[in-house]
């Protein structure tokens, strides 16, 4: 930003001492050769070649002593040839301002300048009215990101903070995948890699105390689980935590290696687990019918 305000305000420095500004672009192109246009149709030929000029300086051309004009053609200055020659190694245009002058290489050559001084005052007044602007928009980070983008990452760094309201295993859905919310109705929690134990969140068998070593997966619908003071079937339980997925993306077989390797891990914890939630420890659960866990 700054070497595309430097280059223009040299150039403007430069030439408001070359005399009336107004006839600059007249003076400073001669016609050659057979000239019969009138003094008007010259100086609409002058404003297309001051156009030209400026683009060979900002484009980092070599500047010519002969520009064309609708065939016409115009001697520049000798002493405006070398300036702008001195200009180039003064203000020598960057790469950046070169490139953005060659990739409007049409725009120069369609477009005529007959006030040079007046047209880089324009430039350098629009610089300061942006940078006015610029000052006045906010630019923290939570003003300019509209769309959650440090929340997204943060989230694709350190994983989903959500857990299972059942077995509290942490939620591994890479929620950044989708711009809406997680949790929300197209960007739903999940356990995509199988559930824990519901054992090592504290259920147990309401009557005998004895720790559930059932995986949400294989809870039923129809079943009946106590959260708290309330009993609710396993279907309802669902419909209370909308923003989950408790259904399995696994196969049988696969989460049936699943469960062996959370009970070998049982094996080794369960007993701590069951002193800290007051329930039986066990290795399996023996059959029971119509028997409600509790949570």
């Amino acid at each position: 930003t700054a070497e595309l305000c430097r280059v223009p305000k040299g150039l403007y420095d430069s030439i408001k001492v070359k005399g009336r500004a107004t006839k600059f672009v007249d003076d400073i192109f001669q016609p050659t050769g057979n000239n019969s246009l009138n003094a008007q149709q010259n100086f609409n030929n002058k404003r297309r070649c001051m156009a030209m000029l400026l683009f060979d300086y900002l484009s980092g051309q070599t500047i010519p002593s002969l520009y064309t004009s609708f065939e016409c053609r115009y001697k520049l200055k000798d002493d405006t040839q070398h300036a702008f020659a001195m200009l180039a190694q003064q203000y020598k245009p960057g790469i950046k301002l070169m490139g953005i002058t060659k990739a409007m290489t049409t725009v120069y050559h369609s477009c005529t300048i007959d006030n040079l001084s007046a047209f880089l005052q324009c430039v350098l007044q629009e610089k300061d009215a942006m940078l006015t602007e610029f000052d006045t928009q906010k630019c923290d980070f939570d003003t300019i990101d509209t769309q959650d983008t440090y929340a997204r990452l943060l989230d694709k760094i350190r994983g989903c903070p959500d857990r299972c309201p059942c077995c509290q295993r942490p939620c591994d859905v890479d929620h950044t995948l989708i711009k809406s919310n997680p949790g929300s109705e197209s960007n739903k929690h999940r356990c995509a890699t199988g559930h824990a134990l519901r054992a090592m969140n504290g259920y147990k068998f309401e009557e005998t105390d004895e720790a559930s070593l059932f995986m949400c997966e294989q809870i039923k619908d129809d079943q009946t689980i106590v959260v708290g003071s309330l009993r609710k079937r396993w279907s309802q339980f669902k419909l209370d935590h909308r923003d989950w997925v408790f259904e399995s993306l696994l196969k049988d077989d696969e989460l049936a290696r699943l469960n062996q390797k959370f009970l070998s891990i049982w094996a080794k914890i369960g007993r701590d687990l069951c002193q800290k939630y007051g329930m039986k420890f066990v290795t399996y659960n023996t059959q029971r019918i119509n028997v409600p866990e509790s949570y």
